[in-house]
């Protein structure tokens, strides 16, 4: 550690909170088996996690990509459609969101602003395209 440079956070960290919170929190647990809530990550300068969860679609199991403040409130689907969305990742300036959708059939990757606007395929081809990460700066 450097000398007042305050806390390490390693991404370890915040993922392992993220996962906490919904895993505990009210708005996004499960209690009655209704529908499943994961793939959490922060988005960076703010109090917001993205992250996906079939809980509008429980016995269909169409997950969704959500966003939802750190207090549990604020809880927005930004994505609508019959395929499946999950694995949301954030870019480091928060801007953008990518993830992986099966709305074409099979699995490709997909980006979007950070408020669902602006969903924009990345990958197209038979082959499976999933788990999307942004690359170093």
């Amino acid at each position: 550690m450097i000398p007042g440079a305050g806390p390490r956070v390693t991404a370890g960290d915040v993922a392992g909170k993220a996962r906490a919170l919904i895993e505990t929190h009210p708005f996004l647990k499960n209690d009655n088996n209704s529908g499943n809530s994961g793939d959490a990550s922060w988005i960076p300068q703010s109090n917001q996690i993205v992250y996906s969860s079939d809980k509008d679609d429980p016995e269909g199991g169409n997950y969704e990509i959500y966003t939802i403040s750190s207090d549990g409130t604020g809880d927005i689907r930004l994505t609508f459609n019959d395929g499946t969305d999950t694995d949301p990742t954030v870019s480091d300036d928060g801007r953008l969101i990518a993830f992986d959708s099966d709305r074409d059939g099979d699995s490709e990757i997909f980006s979007m602003n950070s408020n669902g606007t602006n969903q924009k395929q990345l990958t197209k081809n038979n082959s499976w395209d999933g788990m999307p990460d942004w690359g170093p700066k």
